[in-house]
Parts: structure tokens; C-alpha cells; sequence
């Protein structure tokens, strides 16, 4: 009779939650402005603009800004002079919407609200640089400053690829090293994602020992918000950041932690905030599935591993980019038409490093602000230790198997192989 009772109030509690959420994501969708796809078709047009800077990212000498005004835009153009956060630009040149057909990147920029770009011939900034101050410049003058230490240590490559493993950002980063990153199946290295985010939850803790309990984790709480505000918001970094202060929530108040129930309380925000994810943005479609595939598929193949050793974290490394790659296979092959055939190898000769890499990568940075003797030291060995990363990843993506082209866009075969994944894990389960 309890069971019964349990199981009737389950059933309806599960049916309320269902139907609220619909008629929450019916009302929410009511108020996303879908613009007709069709007239995003990349079409030129000459231009004047005007909006706020909110974000920006630099190759070599050329300059991208993303700016929002009545709309948010990208605007391009050299790298000096330079912009920055919150200046209010007036910007002139020639105008091209987006090209939503534009495979995945289009998808993406119309995911983002993003419908025009600007090249740049005549830039006006409205306001003085005294009139606007926020908590967030200071956070975007933080980390550019950041980026100027890092640079002035490790010169290129190795400067862009401590940015790109510490902050997410790949400005300085070569297309041809990002390309063998991609190529290896590691771009993830260079996206901020929970790796970072439990590495900071780690390393906060510990910094913070001589604090209270509570206040622990309170500081680290802030850290993750700040964290996740100077990378940039993308969203593997906002999923992050939403489970990883849930999981201190839960510490705090000694209670359980379910990455399945944060995972979706984290889904449930994002899609509030932007619906458009779900179909137009793969990172967030890849951070999602690699997740469940941690969760869901990682215990059941480590039954096909359990005679590998467990030293030095080589199992672990094996299983989680196996699930995740297993898991996230269709909507690569999708999104890219291409597929890494060395990453579980790459992944497991790298992964070990980038710890490393981030430990004297922080500190070189951060105590050059004191001094530079003492982070040139810790800048010597990451400079040694990201030259082994880059030598392991030149490597691998100079093989000739290294990646396999498939173009499949789409079809009843993404269903199967989904069903089939189910079926599997499930059994293996039972």
C-alpha cells in the first residue's frame, strides 16, 4: 500500500513538473524573436552601427568585436587601435547578415542573436573611457593584462596555448595548431569546461583551508561566477559553472550530489536564458552529451578495461574520452563531416599535461604582476612542458589515419545508433 502511494505521488509529481515545464517553454518561446531564416542569406549592404563593446578576440594584427546595440553584431577590423569593454562605438563600413546556410558556424551566430558583421572602415568611440566603469571592464582589463604577462613569458605558440588552456581563449593561437588540436580530437583542451571548473572548486578549497567551512564555500562560489564571467559565458562553461555551484550548494548543506538532477537543472536555465541552443549551438549540444556520456556510459565500457592499470589516471582518461566520443559521434560527424581516429590516443598522452601546463602557466602570469624573475622560472618549465604537448600533437595529427571524412548530414541512422546506445547500456546495467 506504501509503495503504491509512493509510486501514485511520484507519478504526479513528475506529471506537474512536465506539464509546468511545457507551459514554461511555450511562454519563454513566445518571447524569443525568430527572424525569417530566409533573409539570412549573407547579403552586402553598406553599414553604420551602433553599439556597446561586450566582447572582443584578436588574431595577429586584425581585431574582432562583438558589439550590441538594437541587435548584436561582430565588427572587424585592425587590432590597434584598440577597444575595450563597454566602449560605446560608432561604426561604419560594409555590412554582410549573416549566412544562416552557412554550415554550422551560421547556425551558430543565429543561435547566438548574431545577424550582421561589419568590416570596418571608420571607427568613432562615443564615449570617454572615465565615463564608463563596471565591475565587468575591470574583470575584461584583468584578464587582458593577463593575457599581456603571458605573452611578454612564453612568446607564440606557447602564450596562446596557456591562454587557451587557463582562459578559453585561442586569440593567439595559430589556425594551424588549433586545426591539429581538432584534428586529434582535442579542441576541448582549449574550451573552459568542467575540467576547469573542478579544478578550481579543488584548488580554492584548499587555498581557503584557514576559513570556516561556509565561508569556504561561499568564496568558491564566487570564484566560479567570476571564472565563468572572464571566460567568456560560452556554454560549456555555464553548464560548468551551474553544476559545479549546485555540487557546493550541496557540500554546504550536506546533502547528496546528483550530476544527472544539476545536469538538467543546468539545461533547464540555459534554454530558459537562449532556447535557440538546443538546435543552433554544437557546444552546448557537445558539452551535454559528453556529460551523459560520463555519467551513463563511462561505468559500463571500464567492465571492457578492468584489466588496465589504474596508475597515473590512464583508465580514467581512456574511459572518459571513449564515452565521450562514443556518445557525441553523430552530432560530430553531423556538425563537421569529419571524425578524429587517434583521439583516445592523443587525449591520453596530453590530458596528463594540461594540469600541469595550467599550474605554472597561472603563476608565471600571475607573479610576473610582482615579479618578473620568479615567473620567468615558473614560465621556464611550462615552457618545457607545453613544448612535450605541442610535440604530442604535431604528432598525432601529422598521421595519415589521424581523422576519416563522413559526410552524413542527417537521417533514421542517428535513431538506430541512439536506440542502440540505449539498449546497450541498459543491459549492461540490468
Amino acid at each position: 500500500m506504501c509503495f503504491r502511494r509512493y509510486l501514485f505521488g511520484f507519478l504526479l509529481v513528475s506529471i506537474l513538473v512536465f506539464v509546468l515545464s511545457f507551459i514554461i517553454g511555450i511562454y519563454r518561446g513566445a518571447f524569443d524573436v525568430f527572424f525569417d531564416k530566409s533573409t539570412l542569406s549573407g547579403t552586402v549592404f553598406p553599414a553604420c552601427v551602433r553599439g556597446v563593446v561586450v566582447d572582443s578576440q584578436f588574431s595577429g594584427w586584425r581585431a574582432t568585436y562583438y558589439v550590441k546595440g538594437i541587435n548584436k553584431g561582430i565588427v572587424f577590423t585592425d587590432r590597434y587601435p584598440s577597444y575595450e569593454y563597454g566602449d560605446l562605438l560608432y561604426v561604419c563600413g560594409k555590412g554582410r547578415s549573416v549566412d544562416f546556410n552557412d554550415g554550422w558556424y551560421g547556425k551558430y551566430l543565429f543561435g547566438q542573436r548574431i545577424y550582421f558583421s561589419v568590416q570596418a572602415n571608420k571607427i568613432t568611440r562615443l564615449n570617454d573611457k572615465r565615463e564608463f566603469f563596471s565591475f565587468f571592464r575591470w574583470l575584461y582589463l584583468l584578464k587582458t593584462n593577463f593575457q599581456f604577462k603571458i605573452r611578454e613569458i612564453f612568446g607564440e605558440p606557447y602564450a596562446g596555448l596557456v591562454s587557451g588552456l587557463i582562459l578559453g581563449s585561442r586569440d593567439d593561437v595559430s589556425p594551424d595548431l588549433q586545426e591539429k588540436f581538432r584534428i586529434d580530437g582535442l579542441s576541448h583542451v582549449m574550451a573552459v569546461s568542467g575540467y576547469n571548473v573542478t579544478l578550481l572548486i579543488l584548488v580554492s578549497l584548499s587555498f581557503l583551508r584557514f576559513l570556516s567551512r561556509k565561508k569556504r564555500f561561499i568564496f568558491s562560489a564566487v570564484f566560479i561566477f567570476l571564472f565563468s564571467i572572464l571566460t567568456g559565458l560560452t556554454a560549456s562553461v555555464v553548464r560548468a559553472a551551474i553544476m559545479g555551484s549546485l555540487y557546493i550548494i550541496a557540500a554546504l548543506f550536506s546533502r547528496k550530489y546528483f550530476v544527472l538532477s544539476s545536469l538538467a537543472a543546468a539545461v533547464f536555465v540555459m534554454i530558459a536564458i537562449n532556447p535557440r541552443i538546443v538546435l543552433y549551438d554544437a557546444g552546448f549540444q557537445l558539452s551535454f552529451l559528453a556529460t551523459i556520456g560520463l555519467v551513463y556510459l563511462s561505468p559500463v565500457i571500464g567492465h571492457y578495461f578492468k584489466n588496465i592499470s589504474g596508475i597515473l589516471g590512464i583508465k580514467d582518461l581512456i574511459l572518459i574520452t571513449l564515452s565521450a566520443q562514443i556518445v557525441s559521434f553523430p552530432l560530430i560527424v553531423v556538425s563537421f563531416g569529419k571524425f578524429s581516429l587517434v583521439a583516445p590516443l592523443a587525449n591520453l598522452f596530453v590530458l596528463p599535461l594540461v594540469p600541469v601546463s595550467m599550474f605554472f602557466g597561472f603563476f608565471a602570469g600571475y607573479l610576473s604582476f610582482f615579479s618578473d624573475v620568479i615567473g620567468g622560472v615558473f614560465g621556464f618549465f611550462g615552457y618545457l612542458i607545453l613544448r612535450i604537448m605541442i610535440f604530442f600533437v604535431e604528432f598525432f595529427a601529422g598521421l595519415s589515419f589521424a581523422e576519416i571524412s563522413l559526410e552524413i548530414k542527417s537521417g533514421p541512422w542517428i535513431f538506430i545508433y541512439y536506440a542502440c546506445l540505449v539498449f546497450f547500456v541498459s543491459r549492461r546495467k540490468a
